[in-house]
Order: structure tokens, then sequence, then C-alpha cells
């Protein structure tokens, strides 16, 4: 069964820097046709677009900690967008030290075997 392709145009801009961290993350996950938990977990490469968007968290928290601005709004970075910042540097930072993705991995598409990912 083949699903269908999603057309997203990305015409809504981002609200804060957050956001547009996760407007860059969706298209990189789309320039990579990946999709999905499967892929977050066991694509290897779409561990980077993770990545780039765990510093960019990491960097609001850090402007919101002192009192700098967001690129996009042009105001202090507010305690909101810091809190979703945090979930997100927490959400996708397990997803990069998963165990799936300290070894090898299976190829793309290709389901390992639950009790024996290597």
């Amino acid at each position: 069964m083949q699903l269908a392709k999603i057309n997203t145009t990305y015409r809504r801009e981002p609200q804060d820097e957050v956001d547009a961290a996760a407007m860059r993350h969706d298209m990189d996950y789309d320039l990579a046709d990946a999709a999905g938990a499967g892929d977050a977990f066991f694509n290897r490469e779409i561990a980077p677009a993770d990545r780039t968007l765990v510093n960019s968290a990491n960097k609001v928290i850090q402007k919101s900690r002192e009192g700098a601005l967001d690129n996009i709004k042009g105001k202090p970075v507010s305690p909101e967008t810091a809190s979703t910042a945090k979930v997100v540097r927490g959400f996708f930072g397990w997803i990069l030290s998963a165990p799936a993705l300290k070894g090898e991995l299976p190829k793309r598409n290709v389901k390992p075997d639950p009790h024996n990912i290597k």
C-alpha cells in the first residue's frame, strides 16, 4: 500500500524562532522524503535535521535566560516560546540518544526485529 504524498506549501509564516526551526526541520524531512516515527528512529539521513532542531531550541532557551531578542518577533523570547523550545529539545534529544540510533541501523523501509536492534 502506498501512502498519499502530502502537498505542503509552507505558506504560513513562522510565529517565533522555535516555529521557524520547526518549519526548517519539516522542510529537511520533506527533502529526505521522511515522515513519521519509523524515519525519526531509523533513517540516518535525517539525524542532522534533528540535531539542527535541538541546537536551535538550545539557542532559544539560552536567549530566554539572557533576555535576548527572538529573531522572528523582534522582542525578548517569551516564556511560552522558551517552554516550547524545552519540549522540542527534550523530545528530539531523546530520539537522537535512543539506542536504535547508536548502533548499526537498518536501511530505510526495512523493519528491524523488535528484539534485535543492532
